[in-house]
């Protein structure tokens, strides 16, 4: 584990190429998965080496789809340390680019990413997500997806989010 810290620092601090890109990509993709590895100790791996290169906003092409197809692979009930750092990069970052991943999973096709972006979105205050969550609330079919969209409106207090709240209650009111 320690030596893995200390590999990547050193993938981190080369700079960005093609030979690192490659490795990065098998790391996180399949390349623990020869060794006899607990699955949560893998996934830890994993997340170390991506959370790095996000904080330093380099391979971000690589680190964010991963970072934020995390929630996918997470269940919301389980107690996911992993998951906790996940959250807290995308919350603390400033970068545009990671504010534009998150509001593009609100289109994702698991409801549990839709979910978790919708409540970053409302902790964060991402107000360039207002028309996209408004789009999507109204065709959200699943209740806790809805919720979580539903106090991000109310947490961007955008004019024309009880419009559309009320719009989506008269619609799912059985």
């Amino acid at each position: 584990s320690k030596l893995l810290d200390v590999y990547y620092e050193e993938l981190q601090s080369a700079g960005e190429n093609e030979l690192i890109r490659i490795h990065i990509v098998q790391i996180l993709s399949d390349f623990f998965e020869q060794f006899n590895i607990e699955d949560t100790i893998r996934r830890e791996y994993k997340t170390r080496l991506a959370l790095l290169l996000a904080k330093h906003e380099i391979y971000m092409d690589i680190v964010l789809p991963w970072i934020l197809n995390y929630f996918s692979r997470s269940k919301t009930a389980t107690i996911d340390l992993n998951r906790y750092n996940v959250e807290s990069i995308l919350m603390t970052s400033s970068s545009l680019q990671v504010d534009n991943a998150i509001i593009s999973k609100l289109c994702d096709s698991d409801c549990y990413v839709r979910e978790h972006m919708s409540d970053i979105i409302g902790e964060k205050k991402i107000f360039s997500a207002i028309p996209l969550l408004f789009k999507q609330l109204i065709k959200e079919e699943n209740y806790f997806t809805a919720q979580s969209m539903i106090e991000a409106i109310g947490k961007l207090q955008e004019s024309g989010g009880i419009t559309i709240i009320m719009q989506w209650i008269e619609k799912h009111k059985e």
